[in-house]
């Protein structure tokens, strides 16, 4: 506890002196009568007198109490305010006590005989006052006992954690959440003394320090921009948690301002600071929310594009969504690609010129309450090669505006080239019309140029330079020199399917020696074993089993995993494979199982170029005289198998590359041939206030790490003319998510009742004075003496009647 005034209680200890001297001194002197008859008389006065001498002295002791008071409200007791609570019920305690002992008095003095009443009252009354004293040991003995109280001159160690997430973009009655939260941090800043040590923690990642000063910490305050990848509030505070802890102030303070985004406050682990800082109650903790607790806001969900590469002919499919926050409204959403410019994006005046005309196309979204509504576009212009930068957008104002824009980058290409290779008698027409169907080919739009050649034409002379893909539909034996020339190849960028079949077994049914050398495991990932062959082809097949739909080869099935008809695409025998020693040096692993966990695709990655292997045939018929067949896997339920093998197609030609879309704060890398592409760059940002930077191409690709704001970045290199590349980054959905922190979240992370939560700055101001100087008695004191004069008044009426 703390005192305003402390002198003023030895001044109330004097002041305590002139009731009694009042009372001693005006007390009226007998007069002695002798009346002999008067002896009954007498022994009445005496009892009166005595009755009287003490109601006097409850009188006195009124007006003791009385001045007490006085003095007490003038010497300004205080106490921390997490003490208050208890300080107020060990004085109604007390007050209780007071209460009865009163009544017990005045029982007494009144003569009253019930000595139930008064033992009754008695016991209640020591029962009280023991508890009284329990309860006050207890008080002083508490661990919030040693909290520290002081002035508002004493200097204060202080951490101002600041939230720079996307969200306090929010904009409302034209002031967005982060120049409000600036103004209060700003204020809050000028409050402290001088002597005062002011860390300014950023969810920008950056390390705490503390300022210089006050002015220097509001420079700090007023420098922070967006950041798009931000760390959590939580992380930031226990970063900065350190300097005051160390510090030798013994005042300490921490302020977060924040507009309380549950993605903001995501603690995934528990923190030692963080703990720390949720038991130490000396600690003075303020949370300040700048935040909406209504927010309304249009969003679009994330890109899904039919190709991230296609072919000069070929259309692009993009789907995506709008989420509606708040109340059902309409909005139209607007389609882009840039018209390329080969003379930009270039510099002018400090600043960056990117290309100003587009291609556009605009639907209209009906949005229900806090709905999502589906949209798709289809993009059908015919386009030279190339990359091409575009976006999708919600048009009309939006409070919050930073998710209102998707940006995406593709390329275009001149039909790829692939190479088929199988056995003679061996049917790969249907891998064929997945790569070129008919209908495509005739329109000139296919995304696959098709070559067909017999495995017994295929060697080591045979050139694969032209080809960025090919497919071994069910090989037979291959001479090491072919499998070395393949991995050559893969490394160099291509891209390489196997789908293996009875064509590499023996007549024994077991795996040809050519399959299980060093330079075929290689490929393969691994050796051949034996063949796995289902017990009853009717009851019991082997189905395909994803385990997730993770992989881009799967991705197809993600929306729709839980309706695909995996039984209806039975195998009914497959290769098993003994995984080589290159599984740690060369990226390997498996896209698909079977329902009996053994891999039926398996990717490898080498050098630059990407393997698929499946382990059952995709040659298969339905029915054949000479054999049973491996699987049905292309004659039931085919279009699965379609999308597979087509995915297989577009993933081992890097056609859905994600290198073309980021995440903000994500390393960016494409590959860059120097066959094709030069080998350094210029890199311009989205922001066109930025200058450009230079990347050079280092093991066959250029990587960029620094996509720090969501936009376009562009590459500009020169090769016998400009040479335009790029790709795209967005910012992560969770951190626009306007999703309120619920109490018993923020609870889990400061600590219940560890926190003093404020909206304006004079809620700031009070909760600070609470903190600092500690919840004052005065108000409860000065009603306790008018209660106390009240009471004195009555009593003295009463005892004084003639």
């Amino acid at each position: 506890m703390a005192w305003a005034n402390l002198a003023l209680l030895g001044i109330g200890g004097a002041m305590l002196s002139v009731p009694i001297l009042i009372h001693f001194l005006m007390q009226p002197k007998p007069v002695e009568i002798v009346f002999p008859a008067m002896r009954f008389l007498k022994q009445k006065q005496m009892i009166n007198r005595s009755r009287t001498r003490l109601r006097h002295i409850l009188l006195l002791l009124l007006r003791c109490i009385l001045i007490g008071l006085l003095v007490l409200a003038l010497a300004g007791p205080a106490v921390a305010s997490q003490q208050f609570g208890k300080w107020l019920t060990f004085g109604g305690i007390s007050f209780v006590a007071a209460i009865v002992g009163l009544v017990l008095l005045f029982s007494l003095f009144s003569g009253n005989a019930n000595r139930l009443l008064n033992g009754i009252l008695g016991a209640f009354l020591a029962v009280t006052l023991l508890f009284a004293l329990w309860y006050g040991l207890k008080l002083f003995d508490d661990d919030e006992s040693g909290l520290i109280l002081a002035d508002d001159g004493e200097p204060v160690a202080v951490v101002i954690v600041f939230d720079c997430s996307p969200t306090m973009q929010y904009e409302l009655e034209n002031e967005t959440r982060q120049k409000k939260g600036t103004e209060i941090a700003k204020w809050i800043v000028n409050q402290f003394p001088s002597g005062s040590q002011i860390c300014v923690a950023a969810t920008d990642g950056d390390t705490p320090f503390f300022s210089v000063d006050g002015g220097a910490a509001n420079r700090r305050i007023e420098s922070l921009k967006t950041c798009f990848s931000p760390t959590t509030i939580p992380e930031t505070l226990a970063d900065a948690l350190p300097l005051i802890e160390d510090s030798p102030l013994e005042r300490k303070e921490v302020y977060i301002v924040s507009n309380l985004t549950r993605n903001a406050w995501a603690m995934p682990t528990s923190d030692p600071a963080i703990n720390r800082l949720a038991k130490d109650k000396s600690i003075n903790l303020f949370v300040v929310d700048v935040g909406v607790e209504e927010p309304t806001d249009f969003a679009l969900g994330g890109l899904d594009l039919s190709a991230r590469q296609i072919t000069s002919n070929g259309s692009l499919k993009i789907r995506t969504s709008i989420r509606r926050l708040g109340a059902a409204a309409q909005r139209n959403v607007r389609l882009s690609i840039e018209k390329p410019d080969d003379s930009l994006p270039v510099v002018r005046d400090g600043k960056t010129m990117v290309p100003e005309k587009a291609w556009t196309l605009t639907k209209t979204a009906d949005v229900r309450d806090n709905g999502t509504e589906p949209l798709s576009f289809e993009f059908e212009e015919t386009l030279a090669p190339g990359t091409y930068h575009g976006k999708i957008e919600v048009q009309g104002n939006d409070p919050l505006s930073l998710d209102d824009e998707q940006y995406f980058t593709f390329e275009v290409n001149s039909p790829w080239q692939a190479l088929v290779v199988r056995p003679r008698d061996v049917d790969s027409s249907f891998v064929e019309g997945v790569l070129a169907p008919m209908e495509r080919v005739r329109a000139g739009n296919s995304a696959f140029e098709v070559t067909v050649v017999d495995q017994a034409d295929f060697n080591p002379e045979t050139d694969l330079e032209p080809y960025q893909a090919v497919f071994l539909i069910d090989p037979g034996p291959l001479a090491d020199e072919s499998w070395q020339q393949l991995d050559a190849w893969v490394s160099g960028g291509g891209g390489l399917s196997i789908f293996l079949g009875p064509a590499a077994a023996d007549r024994d049914g077991l795996p040809r020696p050519e399959f299980q050398t060093e330079a075929a495991s290689r490929i393969l990932t691994g050796s051949l074993l034996n063949q796995f062959q289902c017990p009853d082809r009717i009851k019991d097949p082997f189905l395909w089993s994803p385990q997730n739909f993770d992989h881009p080869v799967l991705s197809m099935f993600r929306e729709v995993s839980t309706s695909i008809p995996w039984s209806k695409v039975p195998v009914y025998t497959f290769w098993g494979l003994e995984p080589d020693e290159n599984g740690e040096s060369l990226p390997t692993q498996v896209v698909l199982n079977y329902n009996n966990f053994e891999p039926a695709m398996i990717e490898r990655r080498i050098g630059a170029g990407r393997i698929i292997v499946s382990t059952t045939s995709i040659s298969e018929p339905s029915s054949s005289n000479e054999r049973l067949p491996w699987n049905q896997i292309r004659s039931i339920e085919t279009y699965v198998t379609y999308v597979i093998v087509r995915s297989i197609s577009r993933f081992i030609v890097q056609a859905d590359s994600s290198s073309l879309d980021v995440r903000v704060g994500q390393i960016a890398s494409l590959r860059n041939d120097l066959k094709v592409y030069p080998e350094s760059w210029q890199v311009f940002s989205p922001n066109l206030e930025k200058p450009p930077a230079k990347v050079v191409t280092v093991n066959g690709s250029l990587s960029y790490r620094f996509t720090d704001t969501p936009g376009h970045y562009r590459f500009k290199g020169k090769l016998d003319g400009p040479v335009l590349r790029g790709f795209s980054a967005n910012i992560d959905p969770a951190t626009v998510d306007l999703t309120r922190v619920l109490p018993a979240e923020l609870d889990k992370v400061l600590g219940a009742n560890r926190y003093q939560l404020a909206k304006q700055q004079n809620e700031i101001t009070r909760q600070q004075g609470q903190a600092r100087k500690g919840r004052e008695f005065y108000p409860l004191l000065m009603l306790m003496m008018f209660i106390a004069v009240i009471i004195e008044y009555l009593v003295s009426n009463r005892f004084y009647k003639h």
